[in-house]
């Protein structure tokens, strides 16, 4: 008989804040089931529950796109992840990173983003973004953010709406030649 490890209530929140986190797609319900049950020994219902509860302490936002409900992370729960990360099972986050990054390639592939932030001084950060589709550059820029509450929810926003961040731009652009 093998044993399955069970993570405890904190730890499976702690993977659901970094599974949001990680994945370069809307995060929604049947994204976060796949890819957590696929580490860790949880059901449908219980990740119902648990995600519930990290909206009611405000570390995640739930939000409505195109009909379909998606949750990204607010500043709270990455202030949390950047705490407690280190506190989820290392056997459940080599299972996790290998589903994630098995997603974000399948998902982005011929497409590349990145968006990091990166210190000026003690209370100030940049952001920097980069946009690629099929080794072209459609854009890239680095922003000042102040400080590093505002450059992280940057970088969130950026990482969960790249496309969409992309076409406003475009659309601004465009309207702004168009006169």
């Amino acid at each position: 008989m093998e044993y399955t490890y069970k993570p405890t209530e904190y730890e499976i929140k702690l993977i659901i804040l970094y599974t949001i986190r990680s994945l370069k797609v809307s995060s929604n319900y049947t994204m976060l089931d796949y890819v957590i049950s696929s580490a860790t020994n949880v059901n449908y219902f219980e990740l119902e529950q648990y995600i519930a509860a990290l909206i009611d302490k405000d570390n995640i936002v739930e939000y409505e796109a195109d009909g379909n409900k998606y949750f990204s992370i607010t500043e709270s729960g990455e202030e949390t992840l950047e705490f407690f990360a280190h506190k989820i099972p290392g056997s459940i986050m080599n299972r996790l990173e290998d589903k994630i990054h098995s997603i974000n390639r399948k998902e982005t592939s011929g497409n590349k983003f990145y968006a990091d932030y990166f210190p000026i001084n003690e209370n100030e950060y940049t952001v920097k973004f980069s946009m690629e589709e099929g080794g072209t550059v459609l854009m890239k820029f680095e922003l000042y953010a102040g400080p590093k509450e505002r450059a992280i929810a940057i970088c969130s926003y950026l990482k969960n709406n790249t496309a969409d961040f992309y076409k406003s731009i475009t659309e601004l652009i465009d309207k702004g030649t168009d006169q």
